[in-house]
């Protein structure tokens, strides 16, 4: 494997050990400061609208061929806010810091995808990049709950900032790029990053509906599924990070490879197809269930990977390198929107229960299966298995 690929590896690592550590006690965090279903549903959902400028940043790196700059830039500029969540005491603060946070992670996010899949065995490579994440979001949240017994907020936000940092200056080691010289200018090379077209073909709209309409699935039952687990284990930092971190494991390093595997053999569309449909059915199991064992259970079933692999692998199958970078952009931007959208989880949760919320969820995963099924055709049709 290349030295840039290892590179960009354990820059991800790096990162994943703070999200870890930082995103899940962030909410945790709000839910302890007695914050509503909405407002703690409006920390992700602010924070994704921060990164529909993906597309722009990711057609920019094409347009000079650079990757480098925008990952060094925008992951060392987002470590600052993370910092300063230390020194936060109120809801507002924290979610309007999580907010800018996530400004200027957008602008390293797309180029780092396009950039790490630049190989032939596109499936693979997100599937061994989803591995190495899971198993560092897996040690974040595991030691999570143990920092801040230790070393309260203030330790978690700053170990959480010092590991990003670290992962930003790993990537000054990535090999120099051959800036590319194009005849148009950025402005108008740009342009497209502002309009319904894309340098892909047709299907890749309807990956992208699907894309926004399963994530708004994700924000509307995903936070109260997260504040019901809390719950259920008595509030116990330690524990929930304990039983998340098992589930990372186990997604990471066993089911992460096979998923790109699969996703190579028979295309990433078909395989984010069953995943999402299997991620469906389960949600509902989340509002029925309070023991504390069989919810832990539940909560390691690992659809998760599956759908991460799939949906990282298919845009990288159905684009050439040269628009790649965009490509990943205006996915990112679909999903955010769909974060976005899906505060409504929230207050749904507030104005009628938290697990009729959960419950409803699933109406989104069935309706971004039906928009899959057009990119179903695409890699019928086009995707050869290598």
């Amino acid at each position: 494997m290349k030295r840039r690929t290892w590179l960009l590896l354990t820059s991800s690592f790096a990162s994943n050990v703070a999200g870890g550590i930082f995103w899940v006690f962030i909410g945790l965090q709000l839910y302890d400061l007695q914050a509503s279903y909405f407002q703690i549903a409006l920390l992700d959902s602010l924070a994704a609208i921060m990164f529909i400028l993906s597309r722009i940043w990711g057609a920019a790196s094409d347009y000079y061929g650079l990757r480098k700059p925008f990952i060094i830039f925008g992951s060392i500029v987002s470590a600052i806010p993370i910092f300063i969540c230390g020194f936060a005491s109120s809801t507002v603060q924290l979610i309007l810091l999580y907010m800018i946070s996530s400004f200027f992670s957008s602008i390293s996010f797309s180029p780092f995808l396009a950039a790490l899949t630049s190989v032939k065995k596109k499936g693979m490579m997100v599937g061994l990049f989803n591995m190495l994440s899971a198993v560092g979001w897996a040690v974040g949240v595991f030691f999570m709950g143990f920092i801040d017994q230790s070393y309260e907020a203030f330790g978690v936000y700053t170990i959480s900032a010092a590991l990003i940092v670290i992962s930003a200056l790993v990537i000054v080691l990535y090999p120099k790029e051959s800036q590319l010289t194009r005849a148009e200018s950025l402005r108008n090379y740009l342009k497209t990053a502002f309009s319904f077209k894309f340098k892909a073909p047709k299907e890749f709209s309807w990956l992208l509906l699907a894309t926004f309409l399963s994530w708004i699935g994700f924000q509307w039952a995903g936070p109260l599924v997260r504040m019901r687990f809390y719950d259920v284990l008595e509030r116990s930092k330690p524990l929930l990070g304990s039983v998340w971190a098992l589930e990372a494991f186990i997604s990471g390093v066993i089911m992460s490879p096979l998923a790109g595997k699969i996703a190579d053999k028979v295309g990433g569309g078909k395989l984010l197809l069953t995943a999402l449909t299997l991620h469906g059915l389960r949600i509902p199991l989340f509002a029925l269930v309070s023991d504390p064992i069989l919810f832990s259970i539940l909560w390691i079933v690992p659809t998760w990977s599956f759908i991460w692999v799939a949906l990282l692998t298919t845009p990288a199958q159905m684009t050439e390198e040269s628009v790649r970078g965009e490509a990943m952009g205006a996915l990112n931007t679909a999903l955010n929107l769909g974060v976005f959208v899906g505060v409504a989880g929230g207050l749904f949760a507030d104005t009628l229960t938290r697990e009729l919320g959960i419950i409803v969820g699933p109406v989104f995963f069935a309706a971004s299966v039906v928009a899959l099924l057009p990119v179903i055709k695409f890699f019928k049709e086009s995707f050869t298995s290598s």
